[in-house]
């Protein structure tokens, strides 16, 4: 289980904590990340952050998102320059019929 600490007013996913061998101990692992948060260069206070639980990590190459309401999705993260040609080349050689595990090595 995941706990993803979001900023309500705009819900940017700032945090995560994960599950501790205690539901107290994850409760307080919660709010001290939070607190660390609050002292960082995003600021606030705590009532400015809220949580919601997932189970999920999201797939390589995705990042996860916070709805209305708090629901949670996963949307694909963006590429840089240099990934991006990587991707391209990759296609290329697929496209040639090398496999994958052969473009890895």
């Amino acid at each position: 289980m995941i706990t993803l600490i979001y900023r309500k007013s705009d819900r940017l996913l700032v945090g995560t904590s994960h599950k501790r061998r205690s539901a107290e101990q994850t409760a307080q692992a919660v709010i001290t990340e939070i607190g660390n948060i609050c002292v960082s260069e995003l600021g606030g206070v705590p009532d400015d952050y809220s949580t919601v639980e997932t189970n999920d990590m999201p797939r390589a190459g995705y990042e996860h998102v916070i709805g209305e309401g708090g629901a949670v999705s996963e949307k694909r993260m963006k590429t840089t320059a240099a990934g991006a040609a990587l991707e391209r080349k990759t296609a290329k050689l697929l496209a040639l019929g090398f496999t994958q595990e052969e473009i890895d090595a």
